[in-house]
């Protein structure tokens, strides 16, 4: 195995206490593992916009919306670690009627899960809530 997967391994360890499948995976494969690793690695870096929590929200709710049992189970480790409380991953699947969001998630996790949607339905839905947002934060300004 080349240094810099052995790194990555390394690295993914000590940071999730142990090495994710998907990597254990890529790591087998160069392209693959290069692919993965940089498109991560942009993400991660540049993925600012949002609070931590905020964020891991948005990345669970697009886990449930797609349906991938996998990353339902790691975000939800990942949004513990970075404070997620355990009512707002219980609440997801119910998160306009519950109690545990505040204004700024619900827009996120509406934009997560149109993100989702077809297109169609994505640019409508989308289209209405981005004008509602701006109207909102030019009103606080």
């Amino acid at each position: 195995m080349r240094p810099f997967r052995r790194l990555a391994l390394f690295y993914a360890r000590v940071r999730y206490r142990k090495v994710p499948e998907p990597l254990t995976r890529w790591s087998e494969h160069g392209g693959v593992f290069w692919a993965w690793s940089l498109e991560e690695l942009v993400a991660e870096a540049t993925w600012r916009a949002l609070p931590r929590r905020v964020r891991n929200l948005a990345v669970l709710k697009a886990a449930s919306s797609i349906g991938c049992p996998w990353c339902l189970d790691f975000g939800s480790h990942v949004g513990a670690a970075g404070g997620l409380r355990e009512d707002e991953v219980r609440d997801l699947h119910r998160w306009r009627e519950s109690s545990s969001y505040d204004e700024e998630q619900r827009d996120v996790l509406a934009y997560a899960e149109n993100l989702c949607a077809t297109r169609w339905s994505r640019t409508r839905i989308c289209r209405r809530g981005c004008a509602a947002a701006s109207a909102r934060r030019a009103w606080s300004s």
